[in-house]
């Protein structure tokens, strides 16, 4: 694969990520939380996301403790390791 290809998957994979963030951003409410971290864990992070964080995803991230809870996000964005490491190399680059 030559370097151009591999830089535009990246962009890809960045805008897709940024993409599926904007949408829970602007879609999630409490049911999606319990949903995906279950329902006590679920409705504390849903106060923290919507009141605290006002609705921002990344201080959100910030916050997930232990990785397991950043694994149940990542899989409800239905967005895979693989392409969290190539954006991860992608913004190191900037």
């Amino acid at each position: 694969m030559t370097e151009k290809a591999l830089a535009d998957m990246e962009r890809l994979a960045l805008k897709v990520f940024m993409e599926r963030l904007a949408q829970f951003e602007r879609d999630a409410d409490e049911d999606t939380f319990k949903r995906i971290f279950g329902d006590t864990l679920g409705a504390h992070l849903w106060r923290k996301f919507d009141g605290l964080y006002h609705s921002d995803i990344v201080r959100l991230w910030s916050s997930l403790s232990p990785e397991e809870n950043r694994t149940k996000l990542l899989r409800a964005l239905n967005i895979e390791k693989k392409r969290i490491q190539l954006i991860e190399i992608d913004t190191e680059q900037i």
